[in-house]
């Protein structure tokens, strides 16, 4: 009985110190966490303060969200509806240059007169033909109406009039081609003979034009054909002119060029205030084919991709001090202008390294630079 005394109250006393330790190294555990959370806010603490750590040293953005405009360039010239070359019609010696350059004219006045003076004597000499006839005529129809005289006289009188008459009209016509009539108003460019100078059909004479209704002309790819059309929104530069204008496309055509595979587009101009738009001259159409109005972006400069191609960019949890970067592999839309879309992977509230990104990786602790955002 004693022994077996003697043996229980051993085996209970071992139990209770067993429960002791275990319950000292439970505490121990428990303080030991306690002592690694504060070691650890310390230390971020200290990184945060200690300017001698060594941390590499990024800048950082958040993922902007906005609207997004995609836009594709092609060039283009200004024309004028009223900009044209006028020729001479008949062939003389110009004896008259009512114009210079420089000149405003109205629509109708006489520009430039070629010599005409054989056409003009034999007008003469047909009206006082003419004149004659027309009285004979007028005295045998008379009498024809009273049925005296014959039919054939009144046939050849009526004849000769109205012979007379159409040469009458056909020197006349012969005559105003000798002269060189503005079809519209505008500002004489160019004179091209002087005075003098003999010009033959289909000579050049002057440039006339009017820039009060222009517009700008431009080639388009026929692969844009389903994303431009008229309404759509351009931005037309100018580089002589060091200026940018906002527009929109007034006419697309219905005809493809077989030989460079376009179409083209028309933006009119007349409108357009403070400009001076000359004819020919060049520009760069920026036609919008693509538009987001909550789009996420980066600059194009932040992004990077892997051995497999796949995009990706550096993200942080925070803003500021030390943290923390994670890969984060993204999914990319159009860029222009330097901004690239984001299509997935990113959130409005994520900040994305930006200064710095090349030379860190993956889980690597960074210091933030104060003036980064």
């Amino acid at each position: 009985a004693l022994i077996l005394s003697a043996c229980g109250a051993s085996v209970t006393e071992d139990t209770s110190d067993l429960g002791q330790l275990r319950s000292q190294k439970d505490s121990l555990v428990a303080l030991s966490q306690k002592v690694q959370d504060e070691i650890t806010s310390l230390d971020e603490r200290i990184a945060t303060l200690d300017t001698n750590a060594k941390y590499a040293l990024v800048s950082v953005m958040p993922v902007k969200q906005g609207e997004f405009k995609h836009f594709f360039n092609v060039h283009g010239v200004v024309k004028a509806n009223k900009n044209v070359t006028l020729y001479a019609e008949s062939a003389g010696n110009i004896t008259g240059m009512r114009v210079k350059e420089g000149q405003r004219v109205s629509a109708g006045q006489v520009l430039v007169e070629l010599d005409a003076e054989v056409m003009k004597s034999q007008l003469k000499e047909v009206e006082t033909n003419l004149e004659l006839a027309t009285e004979l005529y007028e005295r045998q129809k008379r009498l024809w109406d009273q049925k005296i005289g014959s039919e054939v006289d009144y046939l050849n009188a009526k004849n000769r009039k109205e012979s007379l008459e159409q040469s009458k009209a056909t020197l006349e016509r012969q005559i105003r081609m000798a002269q060189i009539v503005a079809p519209f108003s505008g500002v004489v460019d160019e004179v091209f003979p002087r005075k003098g100078e003999y010009v033959g059909p289909s000579s050049p004479v002057v440039r006339l034009v009017n820039l009060d209704e222009t517009y700008l002309e431009s080639d388009v790819s026929e692969a844009y054909i389903g994303k431009v059309r008229a309404g759509t929104p351009v931005m037309i530069e100018f580089p002589s002119l060091d200026t940018t204008l906002e527009a929109k496309i007034t006419r697309t055509g219905n005809y493809i060029n077989p030989n460079n595979r376009t179409f083209k587009l028309e933006v009119n101009m007349t409108n357009v205030d403070g400009l001076e738009l000359k004819p020919n001259l060049l520009a760069i159409v920026h036609v919008m084919d693509y538009r987001a109005d909550e789009a996420l972006m980066l600059p194009a400069r932040t992004i990077q991709q892997n051995s497999t191609g796949e995009n990706f960019v550096y993200v942080l949890s925070q803003g500021t001090g030390v943290a923390k970067v994670r890969m984060q592999r993204i999914e990319t839309g159009f860029s222009f202008e330097g901004l690239t879309e984001i299509t997935d992977g990113l959130k409005p509230v994520d900040f994305v390294v930006d200064k710095g990104a090349r030379s860190i990786r993956e889980g690597q602790d960074v210091r933030i630079a104060q003036n980064a955002l």
